[in-house]
Formats: C-alpha cells, structure tokens, sequence
C-alpha cells in the first residue's frame, strides 16, 4: 500500500495528459486495471515459485536451529499455496480499487497538478500530542512498575497497546509542534539549511509524522523480537542447568519413610548396574505451593474463600530442616514453633503466620543463591522459602488437600548423550518397586525439548525481523524519493536565485537529519523502558542472567543502527540525485 500510494502520486500528471489527450475516465480505468492484472499475476504467481523453492532451505535452517537429527519431510501444501493466492489477490484487488477510486474522484487539472499539490500548513495538535504523552507515559510505567513474571504475562500488551497509541500520538502531534518552535527560533530558522528543511517539512509533516511512527513501531519490534529470541538461544544452558541441575531427577511422591530412605540407594544401584556409577547427587524434600497473602498472613486457596487477586498470590516451598542442612553442609536446629525464611518479598516482623498458625522467624536468610541450589523460588512477585523444624510440622500446616511432599534424588553419571537417553528411559522400571510413585525427569530430554521450543521461536523471531526489516527500509526509502521529487521543484528555485550545492547539500542534510533519526531514537527508548518487562518474561522460561539479554540487546540495536546508517547514507544520496 505505501508503495502503491507513492507510485500512483508519481503517474498522477501521466494520467492528467492521457485526459487532456482525449482519453476518457473509463480507458484510463481499463489501462490501470490491465496494469494491476499483470502485475499481480506476475508478482503473485513469481512469489509463490520462488517461495516454494526457498522453503527447502527454511527447513534445513529450521532443523539446524531446533537441533533435530531426524529430517523433516519436505511437502508442497496446495491449502497453503491457495491461501496465499486468495490473501495477496485480495490484496492486489483493494488496491486496484483504490488506485480506480483516486481516478474517478479527481479531475483533469488535479491529476495534471499531481504531485505538486501541497497540504495547508498543519495546525498544532495539542489534544493528540496530550493523549499521546499520557499513553506513552503509562505504557513506561506499566514497563517499568512490573515486578512478578506472573503480572508481567497480563500488562505486557496492555503496555504495548499503549506506547502504539503514544508513538502515533507524539510523532502526529508533537512533531509538528516541534517544527513550529524551530520556526519561531529565528536564530536558528533563518539561516539557509535550516530555512528550506524546516519550512518544507513543516507543510508535509501530517504525512510525513504517519510514515515516521510506522518506522518507529516496526524498529521497536525488531529489536524486542530479535534480541529476545537470540537471548533465549543463547542463554539456553543456563536455562537448562536452571531447571534442570542434575542428568536425572526422580521424584517420590507420599512416599512411605522407608520408601524415602531406600530411594537414593536403588537409583545408585540401578545405575551402578548399568554401567554408569554416580558420580555427584543431590536430595531434597519440599512442597512447593501457592498461596494468598493478606494482611501478613499466607492463607492456602482452599481455606480463603473467595477468588484472590494476581497481587495477592504468593509462592511458598516447604522445607524439612534435615533437607535444608544436608544441601547448604550447615547444622542447624530449630524448635518446633521456629522457622527459617527467605523471601524476596519485604518482610520485617519477627513472626510468620500460614493458615493460622504462627511461627517466630529464627532466621531470615538474605542469600539464598549462596546457601542451596536446585530450588526456583523467582516466579511470582512474593515468593517465599520457609524452613521448619521437621517434616510433621509442614504436613500439620498444610489442608489435607495439599499435603503431597516431594523427595526428589538427583544424580550425576559419566556417559554419551545416547547413553543418557537410554538411562533416562530404563531408569523408569524403578517405577515397579514404588508403586507408581515415581515421576522421573532427564537433561537431556529436556534439552532436546528445549532447542525444539526455543530454536523454533529463534526462526519465527529471525523470520519476522527480516519482515519487520524489509518494511522499515522499504518505508524509509519510499519516504525519502517521494520528498526527493517534491523538492526538486523548489531546490530548482532555489538554485536559481542564488544557491550553491554546497549550501543545497547543506540543506538536504539538515532536512534528512531532522527527521530520520527520530524514529531510531524513540525506538531505542522504547526498548530501553521495554527491558525490564521483558526481563521479567525471559524469567518464566528460567532465563535470569540480565547479562545475556543486555548484550544481545545492546548488539541488536548497533546492528540495527549500523544498517539503518546504511539506508540513510544510500537514501540521502537518491534524494541529492533527484533534486539535483
């Protein structure tokens, strides 16, 4: 569409003289629809061959990124290759309809005039420019303000929404106000570069602002989509270590006490059997649940009574001290009214009630990272480890229907990746001896599940950049020869009364600075006051080192910038050619 908008703006004049000629309305229709039947059938039949035959190499990027060592069958969908014939000759027909419009509704003289009718100078929008800064003020906050993961999933695209409206809104409005304030600064407007750029952008602006924010939109999300995606590639394996700290992990659930003794000796057993001696182990018993919180009270869901709201959810993860002290190499004692916390939630009092029965705080544990591993507690915004003096004391906390204590065994054991694999899946005969009590989890099952997850949204987020990409550069590029041929007219004058290149070259400069960079900038800024948000959704996926994102975000924006550069240097060039 914007490329149509700029090509039939240009042929106006072209379709002025075929009227002057003779020709009437309905054989510059019958011309212009011929036109868009061979061009759409050219452009739509040569996109779906030339797509059909960069598919292949799609899938062979994809399973490269996926890691999948199996194939993946290659088939032409004819559903597909229909659906694509339908959307683009839908598309191809409503642009037909609204170059067939334009025609019909201007006259002669206009299309002759064509691309010499100007736009009466904007007025100042202060309303629009209000709604905008509000909107985009909201959206950062809403960015900035997010602390739980969990909320983060709700106000991500509301924040999103809102810094659209925002963007449209500042650049529509504010730009506008912007050029008026460089007018009235006669120090500044009436020296030559700045005279000619300020005084032509200003009458062009409510164009201009529209294809501004779009480029500024479609940078912004180039940036979140490919930083975001190379940021989950990369930081897979700490991702995996993270949920994942051991080969295997075996899980008892409501197991007997002599069913929790024996368990890390069969799993040692089993795999000594086979070949493979442990060679590290970890074991720990929690509960890992969720409850409200209100007024300093965590109150389990089924005993609150009525829905709690997103604030008032909180994690809690149960802890024997038997369990704690074996994992942090500590001695610790407690007494059977006392408790161990840790929590990323703010917390001063010297007690803590869950379901009604209180606990004195022995202890508040500032560095849990320091202290034991294998255990997430980053998900919701309050989250809390509570350490009590056994096992019964949990259970007797806890309502009868959310009573159910993991001991889970992990272990580490020398071996291939297929080994692992084979042991992941033979271990699982333990199963018999237990009763079904056992629910086993494996490295790297899990890593292949992970480089199918995360390499397919690395594809998606790669393929849609290049989209996003190609959209800005092309908009740029549009943007910049349809201003290159609506000045030429009025550089011509000025050359002739007078001014040199070098001061046209000095104007032309003033005029493409003025404007192409903003849209980098704001979408720089965008991305700043994203960061946090996005932070906290990498972390549902387990993706907490910030260093990874930082980086890869910080790369993306100077790649980004470095072809934006580019573009503005090969653009700016057209445009001196042009008004030349």
């Amino acid at each position: 569409m914007h490329t149509n908008s700029f090509l039939i703006k240009r042929r106006k004049k072209e379709l002025g003289i075929y009227n002057i000629l003779g020709m009437e309305k309905r054989h510059v229709r019958r011309m212009i629809t011929l036109e868009s039947l061979f061009v759409s059938f050219t452009g739509i039949v040569g996109g779906v061959i030339i797509g059909l035959l960069l598919s292949r190499l799609m899938y062979m990027i994809l399973q490269k990124m996926v890691r999948y060592d199996n194939g993946l069958d290659f088939e032409v969908s004819m559903k597909a290759v229909w659906i694509t014939l339908i959307l683009f000759g839908g598309i191809f027909f409503l642009i037909l309809l609204a170059n067939l419009f334009t025609i019909q509704m201007t006259n002669p003289i206009e299309l002759l005039r064509g691309g010499k009718v100007g736009e009466r100078e904007p007025k100042s929008k202060w309303i629009l420019g209000a709604i905008g800064l509000v909107a985009i003020a909201a959206g950062y906050y809403i960015a900035v303000t997010t602390e739980s993961p969990v909320a983060a999933l709700n106000t991500f695209f509301v924040a999103v929404v809102l810094v659209i409206i925002g963007t449209y809104g500042i650049f529509m409005a504010g730009s506008i106000i912007f050029l008026k304030l460089l007018k009235k600064n006669k120090k500044f407007y009436y020296q030559t570069n700045h005279f000619v750029a300020v005084s032509g952008m200003i009458y062009r602006m409510k164009q201009n602002a529209v294809g501004l924010a779009n480029i500024c939109i479609l940078s912004t999300a180039l940036l979140v989509t490919i930083s975001t995606t190379v940021s989950l590639y990369a930081g897979m394996t700490d991702m995996i270590g993270h949920s994942f700290p051991n080969e295997i992990q075996v899980a008892l659930t409501g197991g007997t006490a002599e069913e929790r003794e024996r368990l890390p000796q069969r799993v040692d057993e089993f795999l000594a059997d086979k070949g493979h001696p442990v060679k590290e182990s970890s074991y720990y018993t929690l509960r890992d649940t969720v409850v409200v919180k209100e007024g300093g009270k965590l109150i389990s869901p089924a005993l609150y009574g009525s829905t709690p709201t997103t604030s008032q959810m909180a994690q809690v993860i149960l802890m024997p001290l038997d369990s704690y002290n074996r994992n942090t190499g500590q001695k610790l004692n407690l007494d059977q009214n006392e408790v161990l916390l840790y929590t990323n939630d703010k917390f001063t009092d010297n007690e803590l009630t869950i379901n009604e029965q209180t606990f004195a705080v022995k202890k508040q544990v500032k560095d849990l990272e320091n202290d034991i591993n294998n255990v997430n507690i980053q998900i919701l915004e309050q989250s809390y480890l509570v350490v009590f003096n056994d096992r019964e004391t949990i259970l007797g906390v806890l309502p009868e229907e959310d009573q159910d204590i993991y001991d889970t065994y992990g272990v580490d054991f020398n071996g291939s990746v297929s080994e692992k694999l084979e042991m992941s899946e033979s271990i699982q005969q333990l199963n018999q001896e237990f009763g079904e009590k056992l629910t086993f989890s494996s490295k790297e099952n899990a890593t292949k599940m992970y480089y199918v997850l995360v390499g397919g949204l690395l594809f998606i987020g790669t393929y849609f950049g290049a989209l996003f990409l190609m959209a800005t550069v092309l908009i740029i590029y549009y943007k910049q020869i349809s201003e290159g041929y609506d000045d030429k007219e009025r550089f011509g004058i000025m050359k002739k009364v007078g001014m040199s290149k070098r001061e046209i070259s000095k104007a032309i400069k003033s005029q493409v600075l003025l404007v192409f960079f903003l849209p980098l900038i704001v979408a720089v800024m965008h991305v700043f006051f994203a960061f946090p948000v996005v932070r906290k959704l990498l972390a549902i996926l387990y993706l907490e080192n910030v260093g990874i994102f930082m980086i890869a975000t910080a790369v993306t924006i100077l790649v980004f910038a470095l072809i934006y550069c580019l573009v503005y240097v090969i653009t700016a060039r057209e445009y001196y050619k042009i008004v030349e």
